[in-house]
């Protein structure tokens, strides 16, 4: 491949890339952002696979969501408020706080992964399972490139 066409490849790749970023896969209606949702997902799978319900350290959050500890506090404060999740003060480190879903939190984080399913169902009748297969594999070895990249750093 010569230079230009690796140039071109690489800003309609770009391009796709910040236009799937850009979509909304969420409800244009739901008046959740991306990354409050994405919280309630992390804290049902950091609740299911703990022992104990104590709650997930907001340090926790913010590692997996890639967001300063401000922007994750922000964010948990605009859920607390709404009643979907509470904060409570961890027992043995009283600088840390740790975070659970509520009952009526736990409805959204359902209702939502319901809405996804749906979601993926429809793009598999609209590209066929071979080609979302395909899509599956090429996002699982971006991911692993840019690990890669990341581990060399």
């Amino acid at each position: 491949m010569n230079e230009e066409n690796s140039t071109d490849l690489a800003r309609e790749l770009i391009n796709a890339l910040n236009q799937l970023r850009k979509t909304n896969l969420h409800d244009t209606k739901s008046k959740f952002s991306h990354g409050e949702i994405m919280i309630l997902s992390i804290l049902k799978k950091e609740l299911a696979s703990e022992e104990d319900s104590k709650g997930v350290k907001a340090s926790v959050l913010s590692e997996k969501c890639n967001v300063t500890r401000s922007s994750i506090t922000q964010t948990i404060g605009n859920l607390e408020e709404a009643g979907f999740v509470v904060r409570t003060m961890d027992k043995t480190d009283r600088r840390s706080i740790r975070v659970k879903l509520t009952e009526k939190g736990e409805e959204l984080y359902i209702k939502h992964a319901n809405e996804m399913v749906k979601l993926v169902n429809e793009l598999s009748e609209y590209l066929g399972n071979e080609e979302v297969r395909h899509l599956i594999d090429s996002v699982n070895k971006i991911n692993e490139f840019l690990k890669l990249k990341k581990s060399k750093l």
